[in-house]
């Protein structure tokens, strides 16, 4: 048994250890409106749940399209009978 209890509450670091970004990019989501925090005491006291992180990656993200263009005409010759 861990000594810390099982919490959904994960700091800076962890947040951006999960969404794969620097600690500057969270900070700047909460900044801008877009990251939802609760803060706790201090100024930059932030703390984060998993659902808030994926929402604003879903929200902040660039789709993009693997194979944007049409198929290759060269790719799939026309089969003449």
């Amino acid at each position: 048994m861990s000594d810390q209890a099982e919490t959904p509450w994960i700091t800076v670091k962890e947040a951006a250890r999960y969404a794969k970004c620097g600690s500057k990019s969270i900070y700047l989501g909460v900044a801008s409106g877009k990251l939802q925090a609760a803060r706790l005491g201090g100024r930059r006291e932030l703390r984060f749940v998993r659902e808030w992180l994926d929402e604003w990656l879903r929200a902040t993200s660039t789709l993009v399209l693997v194979n944007p263009g049409p198929p290759n005409a060269s790719a799939f010759p026309l089969q003449r009978s």
